[in-house]
């Protein structure tokens, strides 16, 4: 039996709206030696306690309450010994195609031979990275690869958005690189409003995936100079809020003639810029690795005064051996839960304390169209997860295909222990959403469900998506609108 889901809906229809008020904020924060000696940020919990390392918001000093520092490889280990693979955490890595800014800074006009060279380069690159079991451990690690054209797209695999087996990776690497990217030859330098908008919902997206994430940016150029600034300042609010890393790979360092915007961003941002002259993207993943003891989570709770608000954080480190690269700016997410749930669909299946199925149950016809109701399996339920929460909350939307249309939008709340329960005997059970009017042809169901925390932010447990054709009516079978 299916369990009815209940129409609890947000006041004004939409999701619940977010507190957004800041009482911890975690910084992630990489020391980098000058000598390439990582065996000296063993010392950086020393130097926290010592006061060496300061930590400065809106030009106030501030307590640090913690230092988290990552594991990594022991001195003298290599990343293709043994140790290597328990040493190092499972890491989640993001791959951005970035098809607009691939042929910029070497030519004034980012002509098509040097697109095409960086296209090629930055697809090597990739193989490279999912082809060393050192850089990517099968099951291990798992990576999610994107492309940007104008639109953000992610390439995902037959079931899952966040790719763990090298061997699919690579397959799906080799289909983005059979498709044609025309639309971009055009579109070199021309204003980054859509840019900003589209890689600053895959970050909000990539908050949805707990633990930190390293997204890297193949690009060759953007044209950012001092009047992105406050387009800097949102993504690096972005980016710390997250847990997401960006680190630009330059593609065009070795033939560069031109001024370049890849390095503001990574300044913003706390990522690194790689470049190809010294360390393309496989060995921009080794140093990361390697990096690993020098890779910590700061924490400090801001004043009451502060916690709705931009916060301007600086890092600074007495001893003089180390360069701090960090997030520049945190930035409260403001109608987080709407922002969010705009973000997440751009990912088709990804699951955190359950899975999502989802199916159109066809009625009747209402004229020249369906009348249908969503049916949402519901699977591979953590208790744990369910425990922290009275409610999940599940977001619906069918959309049209042919119109690019979305036919219906619900947010649904339903109680958590009744959904435990009812899946408690076999593990899986089913939430069926109102009917609505669907039109014959291709239509795409989304499915999103998350719980409140304790803290009062949402946390997304799993998305899905399906496309599903729908068939015509049948001649002659029709009936009014009830």
């Amino acid at each position: 039996m299916a369990l009815l889901a209940q129409t609890s809906r947000a006041d004004d229809g939409t999701m619940l709206k977010e507190d957004v008020e800041v009482r911890r904020v975690a910084v992630q924060v990489t020391f980098w030696p000058k000598d390439g000696d990582v065996s000296l940020c063993a010392r950086l919990p020393e130097l926290v306690r010592e006061g060496a390392v300061t930590l400065t918001v809106n030009e106030a000093a501030r307590p640090i309450e913690s230092l988290d520092v990552s594991p990594g490889l022991p001195p003298g280990e290599d990343l293709s010994s043994p140790v290597a693979v328990t040493a190092v955490p499972a890491k989640q890595i993001v791959l951005l195609f970035d098809w607009w800014h691939m042929g910029g800074g070497v030519s004034c006009t980012g002509g098509a031979v040097e697109r095409m060279a960086g296209r090629a380069l930055a697809f090597a690159s990739a193989r490279l990275v999912l082809g060393d079991p050192r850089l990517f451990r099968s099951g291990v690690d798992r990576v999610l690869l994107a492309s940007f054209a104008g639109w953000l797209e992610i390439h995902s695999g037959p079931t899952e958005d966040w790719i763990t087996d090298p061997r699919e990776a690579l397959e799906i690497l080799d289909a983005m690189e059979r498709r044609p990217r025309d639309s971009y030859a055009e579109t070199f330098h021309r204003d980054l409003d859509g840019w900003f908008r589209q890689v600053g919902y895959l970050v909000e997206a990539l908050g949805a995936v707990p633990g930190h994430k390293d997204l890297f940016l193949l690009a060759s150029d953007l044209p950012i100079d001092a009047g992105e600034t406050p387009r800097l300042a949102a993504l690096s609010g972005a980016c710390l809020r997250n847990r997401v890393g960006l680190h630009p790979v330059d593609l065009a360092s070795k033939a560069r003639v031109l001024p370049f915007g890849l390095q503001p961003l990574a300044e913003w941002t706390g990522g690194h810029l790689f470049t190809n002259a010294d360390a393309e993207l496989s060995k921009a993943m080794q140093t990361l690795d390697r990096l690993g003891p020098c890779r910590a989570t700061l924490y400090f709770a801001p004043r009451p005064s502060e916690r709705r608000r931009d916060m301007r954080i600086r890092i600074d480190v007495a001893d003089r051996r180390f360069r701090v690269e960090a997030p520049r700016v945190y930035r409260p997410a403001r109608d987080a839960a709407r922002q969010k749930a705009t973000a997440v669909m751009f990912f088709r299946n990804f699951h955190g304390g359950m899975r999502l199925g989802a199916d159109l149950l066809l009625d009747v016809p209402v004229r020249k169209k369906w009348r249908a109701a969503v049916k949402v399996d519901v699977s591979a339920l953590e208790p744990a997860v369910l425990d922290r929460a009275a409610e999940v909350e599940f977001v619906v939307e069918v959309i049209n295909m042919d119109r690019k249309q979305v036919r219906q939008s619900e947010t649904w709340r339903v109680d958590a222990r009744q959904l435990a329960q009812r899946a408690a005997a076999t593990g899986a059970t089913d939430v069926v959403f109102r009917p609505s009017l669907v039109s014959p042809g291709p239509v795409r169901i989304w499915v999103g469900a998350s719980v409140r925390t304790d803290s009062g932010a949402h946390e997304w447990l799993a998305v899905s998506q399906r496309d599903i054709e729908v068939p015509a009516i049948p001649a002659g079978v029709s009936r009014s609108r009830d």
